[in-house]
C-alpha cells in the first residue's frame, strides 16, 4: 500500500513468475494487478471487504489504520490536501502509532498536542480536525466499534496577529541553521506561505521566465521570482533536482513542526515573542506597501482570494511611512501640473 508510517500489515508484492502483484489475505494468496497503483487500490478494498469487522478484532494499531485511511484518501483528496493530512497523521503516529486503535481515548490527542507548544490555535484546530476525520472514517469502515474522538472540540480559529514592528528582523539574528535561514529569506522575497515553499520542486520553477508555480490551501498559483532570490533557488535546484528543494540539515524535506521549532528557538535566543514563520509573508506585503506597491497588486502577489485581506498590512505603517507617502503623492498633484492631472479643469 506504499505509505509506511510505522510497522504495518503485509503489503502487495511482485510475483515475477506471474507478472503481477499478489497479497495474502485471510491466509489466501490473491492476484491483484500488473499495475502497482491499481494493486494497492484492490488490496485496500479486499482488506475491508474480506475482513468486515475483523480489523478491530485483530487489534490493529493506530499506525496500521492510518495507513489504510491514507491509501483510501490519496485517490480522493487534492495532492496538497493529502500531503497536509499525511504530515499530521505521521506526526500523530510518532506519538501514538503503536497504540491499539480500540484503546484510544481523548487524552491521547491532548498529550499529542502538548508535545507541540509552538502550535497556535489555528494549527491545533487543523490537527484535531484531521485526526477526527480519520477516526470517523475508521468507524464508518468498521475498523472501530466507536469513534474515540467524537467528543473532542476544536479551538476556535483566530485571526493571525501581526508581529511587533521589527520582530522579523530580530528573529533573523537568532537563527543558527543556514537551511532554515534560506527558507525564511525566500519566504520574504516570494511572499509564499510556508506550506507552498516547503513543497516547491525544481520542476515547478522556471528561472528564465522568473516564475514558480506553488501549491497551497487555495490551490496552485504563480509566484514571481525577483532577481535577488535566484541565487538561493538555483543552488537548491541543483542540489535537489527531485522532490522538494527546501530541506533541513539532514537533507530531508521540511515538516511543519520542524519549521515552527526553528522559529521558536530563534525567538528564545533573542528574547522576543509574537513572531512565527508565516509572518515572513506578512513582512513581504508590508515592505511592498511601504515601497508604494498598490494594495490590489500586493493582494495578487500573495494569492489572496479576497483582496480586502491585504488591508491588515496597512496597520504596520507608522507616521514616517505616512509622511513619505504624502510627499510622494504631493509630487503628482502640485498646482500647475499638466491639465490631465487637474480634475476641475477636466470637469
Amino acid at each position: 500500500m506504499g505509505l509506511d508510517i510505522m510497522g504495518r500489515r503485509a503489503k502487495p508484492w511482485w510475483r515475477e513468475s506471474h507478472g503481477a502483484y499478489y497479497a495474502t489475505i485471510n491466509g489466501k494468496q490473491e492476484r491483484l494487478s500488473e499495475d502497482k497503483d491499481e494493486a494497492d487500490r484492490i488490496f485496500y478494498r479486499l482488506m475491508l471487504d474480506k475482513q468486515p469487522g475483523k480489523i478491530a478484532r485483530s487489534r490493529e494499531t493506530v499506525a496500521q489504520l492510518c495507513d489504510l485511511y491514507l491509501d483510501d484518501a490519496k485517490a480522493r483528496l487534492k495532492p496538497v490536501t493529502f500531503e497536509r493530512y499525511k504530515g499530521r497523521l505521521q506526526d500523530f503516529c510518532d506519538h501514538a502509532g503503536s497504540i491499539v486503535a480500540e484503546d484510544l481515548k481523548p487524552i491521547t490527542v491532548t498529550n499529542w498536542l502538548a508535545k507541540h507548544p509552538t502550535w497556535n490555535a489555528n494549527t491545533r484546530s487543523l490537527a484535531i480536525t484531521i485526526v477526527k476525520i480519520w477516526s470517523r472514517w475508521c468507524k464508518r469502515q468498521g475498523c472501530l466499534e466507536r469513534d474515540p474522538f467524537a467528543d473532542i472540540s476544536r479551538p476556535s480559529i483566530t485571526r493571525r496577529k501581526m508581529p511587533p514592528k521589527g520582530a522579523m528582523d530580530q528573529a533573523f539574528d537568532g537563527i543558527r541553521c543556514q537551511e532554515f535561514k534560506d527558507f525564511l529569506i525566500l519566504s520574504l522575497m516570494l511572499g509564499t506561505r510556508p506550506g507552498e515553499l516547503r513543497t516547491l520542486t525544481a520542476s515547478r520553477i522556471d528561472l528564465e521566465a522568473g516564475v514558480a508555480t506553488v501549491s497551497g490551501k487555495t490551490g496552485e498559483r504563480r509566484v514571481m521570482i525577483p532577481e535577488a532570490a535566484r541565487t538561493i533557488l538555483e543552488a537548491q535546484m541543483k542540489r535537489w533536482p527531485e522532490g522538494p528543494i527546501m530541506r533541513n540539515t539532514k537533507g530531508k524535506p521540511w515538516r511543519d513542526n520542524a519549521i515552527s521549532a526553528q522559529m521558536m528557538r530563534a525567538r528564545q535566543r533573542v528574547g522576543i515573542k509574537g513572531v512565527v514563520t508565516y509572518h515572513a509573508r506578512g513582512a513581504f506585503a508590508t515592505r511592498a506597501i511601504k515601497n508604494g506597491v498598490p494594495g490590489l497588486v500586493v493582494s495578487k502577489l500573495l494569492g489572496h482570494s479576497d483582496p480586502t485581506i491585504v488591508s491588515r498590512f496597512y496597520e504596520q505603517l507608522d507616521e514616517q511611512d505616512l509622511r513619505e507617502a504624502v510627499e510622494r503623492a504631493s509630487q503628482t498633484t502640485t498646482p500647475g501640473s499638466s491639465s490631465g492631472d487637474d480634475p476641475e479643469r477636466n470637469a
